[in-house]
């Protein structure tokens, strides 16, 4: 029983430790596009809460480790309430389409699931054993500096959480080697669909703007119709290439909504390129580029009807038009 109160609070501070640590290096239009669709009231997504965020859980987590006495109390309720709100956004999130989970940080970002709520209210229930133990026993650390056994059994999880660890990431690694194996590869390979193994992945909820302003949910405008978006920039001599050829695209492709992507307002584009304006979306920030992973332009990405994406994103004028052309095929 000592031991089942002891690994509590040292499981759940070894995990809020890791998942803000994660948590560090993410770009943060993307964490607040995510809290968004977790249904974060408006009054908590904040930039400065956002980025204190992951701080507040390497702290929590250390603190679990370290406080006794009433101050471990109220550090242990703290996490508790912490797991039970995260709990309660991933149920609610659920009834989102699109919504991911990126509690270890956006490059783990998974589709929630079942499995997700099970995860959560597991960390629930690690949280309420870790209220019992720092009410009655103190800190890992102070028992573990009392008994020796209990250093012996503090040191055994923590190399069993490290090498599932290890284990799990390994997997992870493979993966998204595949993953970026299909689509950030050679552009002979984007070329050829069937040189590369492509891994579609959901569409994330991302937001450009028309010429006066209005938002556009590119998830939601992908449900009713398929979207080729070509990310390019006026004065860049590669999309030249390919946006000199959107005219007929549109006349050969009229079941799929193509658009220019561009950085800056439609007053900016006017000046410089206004045989772009009529097929172009905007995005003021770049923030739908980088969730996109269309930063260099020219770059392509094609959304599918399903929530997913159903090609791409390939970069460079040369891929672009191979891109483009395959997609003609298909339909074809």
């Amino acid at each position: 029983m000592t031991q089942a109160l002891v690994a509590a609070p040292l499981v759940l501070a070894i995990v809020l430790a890791g998942a803000g640590a994660a948590k560090l290096s993410d770009d943060d239009a993307r964490v607040a596009m995510e809290w968004d669709l977790m249904r974060v009231p408006k009054r908590l997504n904040r930039r400065w809460l956002r980025r204190a965020h992951p701080w507040s859980e390497i702290l929590l987590g250390g603190a679990l480790l370290v406080s006794n006495g009433i101050l471990g109390a109220l550090v242990a309720c703290g996490a508790l309430i912490l797991c039970i709100a995260y709990t309660v956004l991933v149920i609610q999130a659920m009834k989102v389409p699109g919504a991911t989970c990126s509690c270890f940080g956006s490059e783990r970002a998974a589709a929630l699931t079942w499995r997700t709520v099970l995860r959560n209210v597991l960390l629930v229930l690690l949280a309420l054993v870790a209220v019992i133990s720092a009410t009655y026993q103190g800190s890992p650390l102070a028992q573990a500096m009392d008994t020796p056994t209990v250093m012996t059994w503090e040191v055994a999880i923590v190399v069993a959480m490290t090498v599932a660890y290890l284990i799990a990431d390994s997997g992870e690694q493979g993966r998204e080697t595949s993953t970026r194996q299909a689509v950030a590869g050679s552009s002979e390979d984007r070329a050829d669909p069937e040189v590369a193994d492509y891994v579609r992945t959901l569409t994330p909820r991302a937001r450009v703007r028309e010429a006066d302003g209005t938002p556009v949910d590119l998830y939601r405008v992908s449900q009713g119709q398929a979207q080729l978006l070509l990310f390019v920039a006026p004065g860049c001599v590669h999309c030249e290439a390919v946006a000199s050829h959107i005219s007929e695209w549109t006349a050969a492709m009229p079941q799929i909504g193509i658009h220019f992507v561009v950085a800056g307002t439609a007053s900016q584009l006017r000046d410089r390129r206004p045989e772009w304006v009529e097929y172009a979306w905007y995005d003021y920030d770049r923030a739908a580029a980088q969730m996109l992973q269309c930063d260099s332009t020219p770059s392509a990405v094609l959304l599918g009807t399903d929530g997913m994406l159903a090609g791409g994103p390939v970069s460079g004028d040369l891929p672009v038009l191979d891109f483009v052309d395959e997609v003609l095929r298909q339909l074809v």
